[in-house]
C-alpha cells in the first residue's frame, strides 16, 4: 500500500514539475523571429508571403478559406489553387450542397498570383481547362476569360445520325463529355473555329464512363478513350522533403484526448510557440508560429511539379472548432524576391 502510495506521488510531482517547470530565456536571436502574418519573411534572396488569407472570424460562408487542391497545369506552367467556404461544423452526406461557389486561384512559375474567379461549385475543374454550364461556359483557365459565354449551337443528339454526330466530331479541334446523371444524358462538348457547340444525347450515355479524381474526365467510347493528364493535384510533402526544422519550442498548453473519443479524432500533446528554420536552396528562413508536439500545426507543404523552381507553397490550416487566435494562418508562397 505504502509502495503505490509512493509511485502515486513520483508521477504527481513529476507531472507538477514538469507542468511548472520555468523555461529556458529565448536568445536575442530567437527573439527576432517573427510570425508569417508578421512579413515579409526574408532571407538574402527569398522571401515568405502570404497570398490567401484564411480566417476573417466565424461566419459560415465567408470566415474559412479550406483549400480543397493545388493543381500544376503542364500546358500554361501555371498553379490553380480551388478553394472553398465551408462550414466544419455542419458537414454532413450532403454537405457539397451547402457550398454556393468555389474560388480558383491563378499563380505563375514566379509565385505571384495574377488572378482569381468565383464560380458555382457545381462546375468544376475538367481536363479542357474550361468550365461547362448548361447555358454558358467560362473560358477562365486557358484565356483568363471570366464572362459567361454561349454555345454556338445546342443540339439534341438524338436526332442525329451516327454519320451526322461524327461528321461533328471531325470538324471539333477539341472534345470533353460528361453525364447528366439525373437525365441519363451525356453531354458532349465541341470547340469549333466558331466556338463552343454542346450535343445533348441519350444514345451517348451508356458509352460514358467516368475517369475518378479531383479533375473531371470522362471516357466516350469510340470517340474519348484516353487523355493526357494536363492538370497534375500536388502532393503534400512528406519526410526526407520537408524543409521546416524546430529549433525551440517554449510549452504553453496541454491537451488530452477525451474518454469519448472512440474514433481517435482527438490529440494529446503539448501546444505553444515554435522557432522554425525553413531551408531552401541552400538558404534558411527563420521564423516563430503555432505549434503542437514541437511541429508547425496545421501546416501542410507543397512543391511544384517541375524541377529547380525557385518556390514552395505553405498552407497553414485552421479547424473552425479552433477558437484559438490563429490569424497566421492561409496559404503562403516562398519565392524569389
Amino acid at each position: 500500500m505504502y509502495l503505490l502510495g509512493a509511485i502515486i506521488l513520483t508521477i504527481v510531482l513529476l507531472f507538477v514539475i514538469n507542468k511548472y517547470r520555468p523555461e529556458a530565456p529565448l536568445s536575442e536571436k530567437l527573439k527576432e523571429y517573427k510570425y508569417l502574418s508578421e512579413g515579409p519573411i526574408e532571407s538574402d534572396n527569398y522571401e515568405i508571403i502570404k497570398i490567401i488569407d484564411n480566417w476573417k472570424g466565424r461566419a459560415e460562408v465567408d470566415g474559412i478559406v479550406f483549400l480543397e487542391a493545388i493543381f500544376y497545369d503542364t500546358t500554361t506552367k501555371n498553379i490553380l489553387f480551388c478553394t472553398n467556404p465551408k462550414e466544419y461544423e455542419k458537414i454532413d452526406d450532403e454537405w457539397e450542397n451547402k457550398i454556393p461557389y468555389q474560388i480558383f486561384w491563378k499563380m505563375n512559375d514566379h509565385g505571384r498570383v495574377i488572378d482569381s474567379i468565383k464560380i458555382d461549385y457545381s462546375l468544376g475543374l475538367n481536363n479542357s481547362g474550361v468550365f461547362f454550364h448548361d447555358d454558358y461556359f467560362i473560358d477562365w483557365v486557358n484565356n483568363n476569360n471570366k464572362t459567361k459565354q454561349k454555345y454556338i449551337d445546342v443540339i439534341e443528339g438524338d436526332s442525329l445520325s451516327i454519320q451526322q454526330l461524327e461528321s461533328h466530331i471531325n470538324r471539333a479541334n477539341m472534345l470533353y463529355a460528361n453525364k447528366d446523371y439525373e437525365n441519363e444524358i451525356t453531354n458532349l462538348f465541341l470547340k469549333e473555329k466558331e466556338g463552343w457547340t454542346r450535343i445533348k444525347s441519350k444514345k451517348l450515355y451508356e458509352k460514358t464512363e467516368p475517369i475518378y479524381g479531383q479533375v473531371l474526365m470522362y471516357t466516350l467510347k469510340p470517340y474519348i478513350e484516353n487523355y493526357k493528364k494536363r492538370f497534375i493535384e500536388l502532393d503534400i510533402a512528406k519526410g526526407e522533403l520537408e524543409p521546416i526544422q524546430i529549433e525551440h519550442f517554449v510549452k504553453k498548453s496541454k491537451q488530452s484526448k477525451s474518454l469519448a473519443d472512440i474514433n481517435n479524432h482527438g490529440r494529446s500533446g503539448w501546444g505553444g510557440i515554435g522557432y522554425f528554420k525553413l531551408n531552401h536552396n541552400s538558404e534558411s528562413i527563420n521564423f516563430k508560429g503555432h505549434a503542437f508536439n514541437r511541429k508547425l500545426d496545421r501546416t501542410y507543404i507543397y512543391y511544384p511539379i517541375e524541377k529547380d523552381q525557385d518556390f514552395l507553397i505553405m498552407y497553414l490550416h485552421k479547424r473552425a472548432s479552433d477558437n484559438r487566435h490563429f490569424k497566421n494562418t492561409g496559404i503562403y508562397v516562398l519565392r524569389k524576391k
